[in-house]
């Protein structure tokens, strides 16, 4: 069994505006190869909030090649199949930028290190940092190299744990739906288990009633911290209290119900600006009520709020 644990930093919320690439690779259950590569992002500028989470600049960048210098090592290391933890951001960041570049899809199955550690670990947070600090995997976060190596590191620790001794087993045994690349199209890597969420019964009503400690690390500076955070849609990383109690660690205020004092709305849909106001729920519409009375309300997918979480 051979995989290829991923990662992807971006340069600005463009899916295809990757500037790092890491990339580590698993053969019966042994690292045989790692390395990570900077890359010239399209389109080629950088938001000061993705350089807050990586370090990463226009400076480091701009003499460098873009991504089409690395696409192809992929299919040159051979792998039985990909690994990413949150695989839609990485497998996005891939098919984004090869429909800038007019190319085909690399064809691979992959697998969502996040959708295996919720099944696995459900009373637990699932970021790369929650879940590396589980097995004790050293992690230099959001270096690209160190977060795929992670990544493999805990996709290898799911192996081991559930005795599976190929990627089919493994989501046979965990009720998941593995991801498929194909040349112009894709599938999602999901749960198909009603139970893989928390139950109900086991969290409290409302959201805003979610308490629970801030993480050590977290400071004034920190962008969520004392953020009154919403959410709506279906979210495809964790159900909505389980991403307000992430939230809620990194200091935020979740809240039921969007207001005059929410500074973030975490819509769990993809194209969200592209809908029709009839096709909006409800917090999403007054949210775009208060943009337009002048409030300064965030509305942002849930890869975004993902990558707050990270600061």
């Amino acid at each position: 069994m051979r995989y290829l644990a991923i990662d992807f930093e971006t340069a600005n919320a463009s899916r295809s505006s990757i500037c790092a690439f890491g990339y580590a690779l698993f053969e019966d259950g042994k690292l045989v190869a790692q390395g990570a590569d900077l890359c010239r992002p399209v389109p080629d500028y950088y938001d000061p909030r993705n350089v807050r989470i990586h370090g990463i600049t226009d400076q480091k960048t701009r003499h460098l090649a873009g991504f089409e210098a690395h696409i192809d090592r992929i299919d040159q290391l051979k792998p039985d199949f990909i690994a990413a933890h949150n695989a839609s951001f990485d497998i996005s960041c891939i098919r984004h930028w090869c429909d800038q570049a007019g190319r085909k899809y690399p064809v691979y199955p992959y697998l969502c290190t996040v959708v295996t550690s919720r099944i696995l670990y459900p009373d637990m947070g699932h970021t790369l940092a929650d879940v590396s600090r589980l097995h004790g995997i050293a992690l230099n976060h959001h270096e690209a190299g160190s977060d795929a190596l992670a990544c493999g590191l805990i996709l290898q620790k799911a192996f081991e744990s559930t005795a599976a001794r190929s990627a089919q087993e493994l989501c046979q045994q965990l009720g998941i739906q593995m991801g498929r690349l194909a040349e112009d199209d894709y599938t999602a890597c999901v749960s198909s288990r009603p139970s893989s969420r928390r139950k109900a019964a086991s969290r409290p009503r409302r959201i805003s009633e979610i308490d629970c400690c801030v993480d050590t690390d977290v400071t004034i500076e920190s962008p969520l911290f004392e953020a009154c955070v919403c959410f709506t849609g279906e979210l495809n990383f964790a159900s909505r209290h389980e991403a307000a109690r992430l939230a809620a660690r990194r200091g935020a205020r979740p809240q039921d119900t969007v207001t005059s004092k929410t500074n973030y709305l975490v819509v769990g849909y993809n194209n969200f600006i592209e809908l029709d106001r009839s096709q909006m729920t409800t917090k999403l519409k007054k949210a775009v009520d208060l943009r337009q009375k002048g409030s300064c309300i965030e509305i942002i997918s849930e890869d975004e709020f993902l990558d707050l979480l990270k600061v």
